[in-house]
């Protein structure tokens, strides 16, 4: 006798079996008997197969066209149904803790769930394949071992569905030849369906993916607001929550009962309900408790410790040390005690309590520190930001400079250590007996002392009393020199002040002498204003969307000099040989006066200046390279600086040939071949490559390319050097893997949607200009499509080719290329760069390591060891873009700024004299970085930022991360050389904005992460400080 195997189909095949129905027992029978009853069988079960389910036991449950397992939907039900109730409760139970508690803790929560739901669903489902395999095991066995009582079974399943006997008896003999005997079993009597191989694993992604979807909702709108939000945080988590709750519950009833008809959306309002509930339920659960709690704690407060005078409080900023665990002693205290100055409060660090302060103001005292007053005298805490110098406290009366003055009247030392406050805690000042810990931020000048860096060589003066003297020069006309020299001068009203210019008109860049026909900006009107002086289209004729002709550019910065009365305090044609620091801190500075129509005649003048700014910007000085054969091309080869002096002979031109693959480049292109003039484009091989070019507007959506690079939301997708109030997204995004492989995937469609929307491949010369590398590395050397005449549409005339190839010599007449190529050329333009080595000699020679401005060979082990540093802290700035064979040469050989805030050297962050604007920092916002750059600067030379200075070792350290930071992420910008910014601009304002003790959260809400920023955010921004600072009149510094 042979039997069914469930190993094999084909065994289970050949086996043959009879039904007699007086005994109901299979019976081996002949194959020709067989063949016989099968023939008759068939003609009536043609359709009975179909009474079971096959192996595939998971067919749709709701018709042909659902495609989904039932039992995937079941598990992402569990899934979302415990996801969207456990981290929630966590959370809001966790609200009262603070917001990164909230966030850490619910992260851990939910990746220790996801992982725990995700096992169990394996497990279970693992389980269940186990069960079933056993369960086949046992039904083969008794078809082998009972005959009778399976025929007996069978009997049974099809008499209950009212079939007639003799059909069972077909029935019986179909089954007999079928190799589904132990499916039918298996199907009819265990009512187990065979499960999927793959359902374990599908099962446990479905449970812990669902889980950890749902649990993150609640968790996303603390990620949005600051630490000291976390009550607005849980606000927009329970409101999030109801509606997802709501529509969770509504999805999941009607799901099961249908979505149309009246008695289907009642049943899913009812469902919805229930959720709601459920969640909320959890919720209360979770945040009852600490609030029982702390209501009983609050209750014996009450009794044992008398509460007292309640009154409103001002909010103002004082130092404290981080991260520092600040409480008051738990003691009975009157108002009368407190005032008494029995109060004594204890700085704790990790815990550790170390130091003790007092407050003693005396009976007579008036000030703040007389006020202070307690609301609830019981032991409390509080853990500040750990990236924060700078805690919040409440004081009672006058603000706090003027409560320093009194204090000093009476002869208190006012040196004020900050106490943190809790919800229902309000504390005023705690005097410090440490006088190292005494807070200048609010000195005069003169109570600062004027220190020269260290180790340099002091110069004695004779008499200077025929000198100019001058209280703060500036030396450039431009952008940054006129920023600087409008806020300083608007705080400083009667400031005696100069900017020097070796210009014949100011702009800088946009001076009279430097436009030509065809000079547009980059960006796009609104782009290019200050924020107190815009560019109305009333007075500059400039309408929306447009950009801006050069010719307007000059006129709006002679207007805004004009309007903050800067333009009579600049003298043009003026070029400084040099500055030299004096051994009183003052700076002796020599120019050269221009005279005569060419400037053909000159005269040296001198003056004396207290504080000096160095402006001269980034495009001043002309980067030429040294090629053989120069002499011979003679004057038919210039830079692209002077390319408004020298069109009449590029008009006379038949071929003219472009050397150079930046922006600047690209408008010399476009310079001439707009004009008909051929152009041979070359383009280094062993450089960068070509500029990036892009639309004003990206994307489908047609958005403005540079205000996304100011949205707070994008800026999370680059890594950054500079802290924000939202680390927790940055962390996400960039310290794993799975952040770094979603950004990398998204930059790739970026690029790749570039490329397409500016229409590289229509041509077979536009191929060529397709960039080596992604868009993430280019900094602020992308071009913007900002001609009358569509760029690329000179390509498809013939008017221009491009090589990618060296320059290896010149002739007379000729270009030479590595690739073995010669070119005619009636002209050849430069567009080869500026160099960013300051253009003014600082004298004495010894002052040189201390400008903060030299090469970084990576070889050298200071710069080694902040690459190593870099590389650990943003691992996705290792993956470099391709470069050139000359690229990593220049990079070590060229010089880079490394000061602090990217304006100060470090060896003259005491001092308080020297200081750099649109040097060391540079970005696609200009006037944004300008307007807040000028203010720091002006601050930090009145001794008046809001944060105290580092030492210079401490200084110089971080100067230099950053500007490693910056190598690394715009390696194919002018990271090398300067902190280019695109991404880090809001991050960059944000820690100006926290050093002058501004608000760096403007907009509120969700228009703070998605809503771009501006100058028009900081509309003001100069009286603002002034206001806060407390200046009852202008001038006061």
């Amino acid at each position: 006798m042979s039997f069914f195997k469930r190993s094999s189909s084909k065994e289970r095949s050949e086996s043959r079996w009879f039904v007699n129905s007086d005994n109901a027992a299979f019976k081996p029978v002949p194959s020709d008997e067989m063949a016989e009853f099968k023939a008759e069988a068939s003609r009536e079960s043609d359709d009975l197969e179909m009474l079971w389910p096959t192996a595939a036991s998971s067919q749709p449950l709701m018709g042909p066209n659902f495609k989904v397992d039932p039992r995937i939907i079941s598990d992402a039900i569990i899934g979302l149904s415990d996801g969207l109730t456990v981290p929630f409760a966590l959370t809001a139970g966790l609200s009262t803790l603070g917001t990164r508690t909230v966030i850490f803790a619910g992260l851990a929560e939910l990746i220790a769930g996801a992982i725990s739901m995700g096992l169990g669903g394996y497990l279970g489902a693992k389980s269940e394949g186990e069960s079933y395999e056993a369960t086949v095991e046992q039904t083969q066995a008794r078809i082998a071992k009972n005959p009778e009582n399976v025929a007996e079974t069978v009997s049974d399943i099809f008499t209950a569905c009212d079939i007639p006997a003799p059909l069972i008896d077909s029935l019986a003999v179909h089954l007999a030849d079928s190799p589904k005997l132990v499916d039918f079993l298996m199907a009819f009597e265990h009512t187990q369906p065979e499960p999927p191989s793959s359902r374990a694993v599908t099962c446990a992604i479905t449970i812990a993916s669902c889980y950890f979807a749902g649990g993150f909702l609640p968790l996303l709108p603390y990620m949005f607001v600051g630490e000291d939000e976390v009550m607005k945080g849980l606000f927009w988590s329970i409101g999030v929550m109801i509606v997802a709750l709501f529509l969770f519950g509504y999805s999941k009833t009607c799901f099961v009962s249908g979505w149309r008809g009246r008695r289907n959306v009642l049943k899913g309002l009812w469902g919805a309900g229930q959720m709601v509930l459920v969640g909320s339920a959890a919720a209360g659960a979770a945040m009852g408790l600490p609030l029982i709690k702390g209501g009983f704690y609050f209750m014996f407060s009450r009794v044992f410790f008398p509460p007292v005078l309640k009154n409103p409080v001002d909010t103002a900023l004082m130092p404290c040390n981080r991260p520092s665990l600040i409480r008051l002693d738990s003691r009975h205290m009157s108002e009368e005690k407190l005032r008494e100055g029995d109060c004594r409060a204890r700085i704790h660090r990790n815990g550790r309590s170390n130091k003790t302060w007092g407050t003693n103001p005396g009976t007579g005292a008036t000030g703040a520190a007389a006020k202070t007053q307690i609301e609830d005298t019981i032991a409390m805490s509080i853990i500040q930001h750990p990236t924060n110098m700078y805690g919040q406290y409440h004081t009672l009366g006058s603000d706090p400079s003027s409560s320093r003055t009194q204090l000093k009247e009476q002869n208190s030392t006012p040196h004020l250590v900050a106490i943190a406050i809790s919800q229902h805690l309000t504390l005023a000042y705690v005097e410090t007996q440490d006088p190292k810990k005494a807070d200048l931020r609010h000195a005069p000048p003169d109570a600062l002392p004027a220190q020269t860096p260290k180790g340099t060589e002091k110069i004695k003066m004779g008499s200077a009393s025929n000198m100019a003297e001058y209280d703060f020069v500036v030396i450039g006309a431009g952008l940054y020199g006129l920023a600087v020299a409008k806020t300083y001068l608007q705080v400083n009203p009667s400031t005696r002040l100069l900017v020097l210019d070796s210009g014949k008109s100011l702009g800088g860049t946009w001076c009279a002498e430097r436009l030509y026909d065809g000079l547009y900006t980059n960006n796009l009107v609104g782009m290019v204003e200050f924020g107190d002086f815009p560019m109305d289209f009333e007075t500059f004729g400039i309408p929306p969307n447009a950009h801006v002709p050069g010719a307007v550019m000059h006129r709006y910065f002679t207007a805004y000099a004009q309007h903050f009365g800067v333009y009579e305090r600049i003298k043009l044609r003026s070029t400084v040989t040099s500055a030299q620091l004096l051994e009183g801190g003052d700076w002796h500075i020599k120019y050269d006066v221009e005279h005569g129509a060419d400037g053909d005649e000159t005269k040296q003048q001198e003056l004396i200046a207290k504080k000096m700014v160095l402006a001269t910007g980034t495009t001043s000085v002309p980067n030429i390279p040294n090629i053989k054969g120069s002499d011979e091309i003679g004057g038919h080869a210039f830079h692209f600086k002077d390319l408004s002096l020298r069109g009449e002979d590029l008009s006379k031109a038949d071929n003219v040939v472009v050397f150079g693959g930046s922006k600047s480049a690209i408008d010399a292109v476009y310079y001439n071949a707009s004009k008909g003039t051929h152009v041979d484009w070359v383009i280094r091989e062993s450089g960068r490559g070509p500029a990036w070019l892009m639309n004003s507007f990206v994307s489908p959506l047609k958005l403005q390319f540079e205000k996304l690079a100011t949205t707070r939301f994008m800026t999370f997708l680059s890594p950054c050097i500079y802290a924000d109030a939202y680390p927790t997204i940055r962390r996400l995004l960039h310290d794993t893997r799975i952040g770094r492989a979603i950004l990398r995937g998204f930059f790739r469609m970026i690029d790749h949607g570039s490329i397409q929307e500016s229409k590289y491949n229509d041509h077979p010369e536009t191929k060529k200009l397709i960039p080596h590398g992604s868009v993430v590395w280019i900094g602020t050397t992308v071009g913007i499509f900002n001609h009358p005449i569509d760029f690329f549409s000179l390509f498809h005339k013939g008017l221009v080719h491009v090589h990618i190839s060296d320059i290896v010599s010149l002739s007379k007449s000729s270009v030479h290329l590595s690739n073995n190529t010669t070119l005619p050329a009636d002209a050849l333009i430069f567009a080869t760069g500026w160099s960013h080595a300051p253009s003014i000699p600082i004298l004495p020679a010894s002052l040189a390591p201390k400008l903060a401005v030299g090469p970084a060979p990576p070889s050298d082990p200071t710069i080694a060891a902040a690459d190593a540093e870099i590389m650990r802290r943003f691992p996705e700035l290792a993956d470099q873009p391709p470069g050139g064979s000359s690229i990593y040469r220049e990079r070590a050989t060229e010089p880079a700024y490394r000061a602090y805030r990217h304006a100060v050297p470090p060896a003259f962050l005491s001092s308080r004299n020297l200081a750099y604007c649109g040097l060391a920092a540079i970005g696609l916002r200009g006037f944004w970085i300008a307007e807040m750059q000028a203010l720091w600067i002006t601050a930090f030379f009145a001794g008046k930022l809001s944060v105290d200075l580092p030492g210079e070792e401490e200084a110089a350290r971080q100067a230099l991360l950053e500007s490693r930071f910056f190598r690394y992420r715009a390696s194919n910008g002018l990271g090398a050389k300067s902190a280019d910014m695109i991404f880090e601009i809001v991050p960059f304002i944000d820690t100006l904005s926290r050093d002058l003790g501004l608000e760096t959260k403007r907009k509120g809400g969700w228009r703070e992460i998605f809503e771009s920023y501006g100058v028009h955010d900081y509309s003001g921004v100069v009286k603002e400080w002034m206001k806060k600072e407390n200046m009852r009149e202008v001038g006061e510094l």
